[in-house]
């Protein structure tokens, strides 16, 4: 039985141990008492199951598990089984949380009669306060209408809240039926699957207007490999959001926002998926043999980058951003925007996803002295699943 009130707070764990102390310290300061802390080794090869094990051992409140690797929504689901609580939140192991998290999210729940309390999410890179996830109004909204504006219909591509479970306070007899359901071979955009069901599945959803969550993007993130991996999820994301979607007899904008999920995903966790394009997908006009200028060294610059380099097809002049010291000292050949000037080059691709701040970079380039005949962004007509290659639908 789930106990009145009770919080069931589930952290999956993945190698996590230089960052786990933080994290759970950070729980166990919670000024609400009322909750358990999940602990699930999702087979780590670190020392974290030794800390997981220290902590369940010294505090009452904290229950280890461990399981074999299975992805951060396997973790998750066994979380779920075994929490006892009325309302569930989930954190990720290499983040921290402010004390307050719970009695606030709480609060709101049960003053507002909601299903779902959204707070948001405040992002930090060593150290440092880099922005804010996450800008809706403080209200009370229906799920469906919150489901339907996770992305910006008009801008591709711009979330208007954090696509993913933490930071959040569900009602856990909603997410326990979805878990029970959601393919567990879906490693990527997993938590925007699970949390889009949960919207759906509100009646209503209070947004939080405070940053109570520290999402720590470390240098892991940064020098990420984006790959071929996350095709064959992508594949069990769409099959198995189609499926449900209609069950629940969701609307076309629905249908469309996981288009642009999916293409997104692709863009900066599998761009191989587009390599028998004749052109650099998605700008239409790049073909084959031109000489380039990359602008952005964001996750999709760095996967146009290593695509273009690998593959061959494409000549880079010079690779730009206008935070080239920040990417340089990570490793990459990043340079200043001032050298654009002194190259010969066929087109200026700009290598940021979301359209509106694309345009603005294109203004600025313009004012420097780029022709804008020789400048192109993302044409959002390719962004459609009717672009992927036969062996997405087999």
């Amino acid at each position: 039985m789930e106990r009145k009130g009770f919080i069931s707070i589930i952290i999956p764990v993945y190698n996590a141990e230089p960052y786990l102390e933080e994290c759970v310290e950070s729980v166990l300061k919670q000024t609400y008492s009322q909750y358990e802390l999940i602990l699930i080794d999702d087979g780590s090869t670190d020392a974290s199951w030794e800390r997981i094990r220290s902590y369940a051992g010294k505090n009452g409140k904290v229950k280890g598990r461990r399981k074999e690797n299975g992805g951060p929504n396997s973790a998750r689901k066994l979380g779920l089984e075994i929490a006892e609580g009325e309302y569930v939140m989930f954190i990720d192991a290499d983040d921290s949380v402010d004390r307050l998290l719970c009695e606030k999210l709480i609060r709101a729940m049960e003053e507002h009669g909601v299903d779902m309390v959204i707070s948001r999410i405040k992002k930090k890179l060593e150290g440092r306060d880099i922005g804010v996830i996450g800008g809706w109004k403080e209200g009370k909204y229906p799920g469906a209408y919150m489901a339907e504006n996770l992305i910006d219909p008009d801008v591709f591509y711009r979330a208007n809240m954090p696509l993913g479970l933490a930071a959040n306070l569900y009602r856990a007899e909603i997410l326990k039926k979805i878990f029970r359901t959601v393919d567990k071979k879906i490693r990527f955009s997993e938590d925007y699957s699970c949390h889009m069901l949960s919207l759906l599945d509100s009646k209503y959803v209070y947004c939080l207007d405070e940053c109570l969550y520290d999402y720590r993007q470390n240098k892991d993130s940064l020098m990420h490999s984006h790959g071929n991996s996350n095709f064959e999820s992508e594949k069990y994301l769409y099959r198995f959001l189609t499926s449900e979607l209609k069950k629940r007899n969701a609307s076309e904008k629905l249908h469309k926002q996981l288009e642009w999920v999916v293409i997104f995903s692709l863009l900066v966790g599998g761009y191989g998926t587009f390599r028998e394009k004749k052109y650099l997908y998605p700008f239409r006009d790049v073909r084959r043999g031109s000489r380039i200028i990359l602008y952005g060294a964001g996750a999709f610059g760095r996967a146009l980058y290593e695509f273009a380099e690998q593959s061959g097809f494409y000549e880079i002049a010079a690779w730009v951003d206008k935070n080239h010291r920040i990417y340089q000292k990570e490793g990459f050949p990043v340079n200043d925007i001032e050298t654009i000037n002194t190259l010969d080059y066929d087109y200026l691709v700009i290598g940021l996803l979301r359209s509106d701040l694309a345009a603005q970079v294109k203004n600025g380039l313009e004012k420097k002295g780029v022709s804008p005949e020789k400048i192109r962004t993302v044409d959002t007509e390719l962004i459609s699943c009717q672009e992927l290659p036969q062996c997405f639908w087999t």
